[in-house]
């Protein structure tokens, strides 16, 4: 494996505390760990929207067959998606599709413009490839 890939680097950088999301209409909040001495990340947190709450488990790990950072994540029991992570122009580029559950395509631009700040937008993708603003997220991170 690569030493520290930079989308996985950008995974570690999440570890620690727990980051809030702010000024949504959705609550949501989510604590990174790194597991297997930091050769993955992962996520645990809770979304919450129109009185639905649902779990979330996300897994950050390298792929050595596609050489970058593969991207798993489960809400509840019934939707899974996946897909790879990369840092591009120092924004962190997540493009991942639903393996179970109803079909979907979404991509994640990132960055971390502070230690404490995350910004994140959510697009879907349309079949033509268009990207289609879902939700601009801003998380703020909390120490315990």
């Amino acid at each position: 494996m690569e030493h520290d890939p930079p989308a996985l680097e950008f995974a570690h950088r999440l570890c620690g505390g727990t980051w809030k999301l702010v000024q949504s209409k959705i609550e949501a909040e989510f604590r990174f760990s790194k597991a297997m001495d930091g050769l993955i990340v992962e996520g645990h947190g809770i979304v919450s929207a129109n009185e639905n709450t649902m779990r979330v488990f996300s897994r950050f790990g390298w792929d050595p067959g596609e050489r970058s950072v593969y991207y798993l994540d489960m809400h509840n029991n019934d939707c899974v998606y996946f897909g790879h992570v990369n840092m591009i122009d120092g924004i962190w580029i997540n493009h991942f599709k639903a393996l179970v559950g109803s079909p979907a395509e979404f991509i994640q631009e990132a960055t971390l413009p502070g230690s404490h700040l995350l910004d994140s937008h959510l697009y879907s993708v349309g079949e033509n490839g268009t990207k289609n603003l879902v939700e601009h997220m801003i998380f703020h991170r909390h120490l315990d």
